[in-house]
C-alpha cells in the first residue's frame, strides 16, 4: 500500500524556502507589532523569542529588532 501511495503523491520532506519577507522595511526604525489574544499572546511571545534567538546568532544582537513584549 505505502509503495503505490508514493507513487502517486509528491511527498516533500520540506516546506517551501520563504528568502524574501513580506515587509521589507522591517528594521530598528521601522518595527512591527504583533498583537495576540488568548493563546495567540502565547505565540506571538514564543514568535519573538524565536526571532530574537535567530537574530541574535546571525548580526549579534537581537534585541535591537525583537523588542520584549
Amino acid at each position: 500500500m505505502e509503495k503505490n501511495i508514493a507513487k502517486h503523491f509528491v511527498i516533500r520532506k520540506f516546506g517551501r524556502i520563504y528568502e524574501k519577507g513580506q515587509y521589507p522595511e522591517w528594521d530598528e526604525d521601522h518595527p512591527i507589532h504583533f498583537v495576540g489574544y488568548s493563546a495567540g499572546a502565547q505565540v506571538v511571545r514564543v514568535l519573538q523569542q524565536i526571532l530574537a534567538d535567530m537574530i541574535a546568532n546571525k548580526v549579534g544582537n537581537g534585541e535591537a529588532l525583537c523588542q520584549k513584549v
